[in-house]
């Protein structure tokens, strides 16, 4: 394992397998994010609340299967099994990157996609993508092999063992805990809040995804910046601060009658946001020992599916009594919070 720090810059090219692998995941990024445009601007036409409740049947089975490592979590370790570990924070913000620039595209392309083709030409696209993903699989191998768990016996059994792993660990407790907050509060602004906002001011599909390539560029100019010169900062500190950065673009956004503004709005909630992952993620995956990636990985996308199955539908019942502003609203007060409580705690997760 290299000395290096996982926050020290480093420059050295990254592996080609593990470029190629992210190019295929960046395409499959890319479809997945027009085919959820699609749906939360489908939903939400009929109504708010089948807007959260279409939403949250999309991450139903994906929640019950997260603890099985299926796809979502498993491709989460990729990045660790490719690069040395003092690599890592590049690698993951270079994976970042790639996802945020496709979804830069992603929202208007799927804006044109449903005026031109409706939901059933998103869900071609959405396909084709992950049949270049398996085709890349197949020719590729990783740097480092991930040796086989500890944990025997039925597939419980080596779910119960991840879960020891995280309750013995304070690093990973705290950084899954603030992941749930963040999950519950900023991640339906997107999918959810955003297209409602847009039916409310009468404003087109297209610009509805013109509001969430905003986001993803505010993302993408931290991510970026990160992959080039590594992570800076004290970690809780950092990201707490993303927070409340986050939370005021998005009470910008709930409340500007023009679309210019909500934009802007946008811009500032994605640099906030990335502020808060890019802290996060690597004292996630770095933490974790190479024999539980995947669990982990599993557990953090869980702890961000499992909020919103009761976020998402609450969200949409609230913008139905009292609009999209207030529905929108909450989500700034909550993600705000969530940056409070991290800049008390006194231990930085590093």
């Amino acid at each position: 394992m290299s000395t290096r720090s996982l926050g020290e810059p480093r420059t050295a090219a990254l592996p080609r397998s593990f470029l190629l692998w992210l190019g295929a995941a960046t395409l499959s990024t890319w479809g997945d994010s027009v085919m959820y445009f699609a749906l939360g601007w489908a939903a939400t036409g009929i109504g708010p609340q089948w807007g959260g409740v279409v939403l949250t049947t999309v991450l139903l089975p994906r929640t019950v299967l997260l603890l099985d490592a299926f796809s979502l979590p498993a491709t989460g370790s990729f990045p660790r099994l490719f690069v040395d570990d003092a690599d890592l924070p590049r690698a993951l913000a270079l994976t970042s990157s790639a996802g945020r620039l496709v979804r830069l595209g992603a929202g208007p392309a799927g804006g044109l996609l449903v005026a031109l083709a409706g939901l059933s030409g998103a869900a071609v696209v959405d396909a084709a993508s992950f049949a270049v993903v398996l085709g890349v699989l197949v020719v590729i191998r990783p740097r480092h092999e991930a040796p086989p768990s500890a944990a025997a016996g039925p597939l419980w059994h080596q779910v119960a063992d991840g879960l020891r792993l995280v309750r013995g660990s304070p690093t990973l407790r705290t950084a899954l805990g603030s992941v749930s907050l963040v999950a519950t509060f900023l991640l339906p602004v997107a999918s959810l809040c955003i297209p409602l906002l847009a039916r409310a001011h009468a404003w087109s599909a297209v610009t509805s995804g013109v509001l969430g390539a905003a986001t993803v560029a505010g993302a993408l100019s931290v991510t970026l910046l990160v992959a080039r010169r590594g992570a800076s900062g004290p970690p809780m500190l950092v990201a707490g601060s993303g927070l409340l950065v986050a939370g005021t673009g998005t009470l910008a956004v709930a409340w500007s009658p023009w679309a210019g503004v909500a934009v802007t709005g946008a811009l500032v909630q994605g640099v906030g946001t990335a502020l808060f992952t890019s802290r996060v993620g690597p004292i996630l995956l770095g933490s974790a020992p190479r024999t539980h990636l995947a669990r982990v990985q599993s557990l953090l996308v869980l702890v961000q599916a499992a909020p919103l199955v009761v976020a998402m539908p609450l969200l949409g019942s609230l913008a139905a009594w009292a609009g999209a502003g207030a529905a929108t609203t909450t989500c700034a007060v909550g993600t705000a919070t969530a940056g409070v409580v991290l800049l008390r705690q006194r231990r930085p997760a590093s």
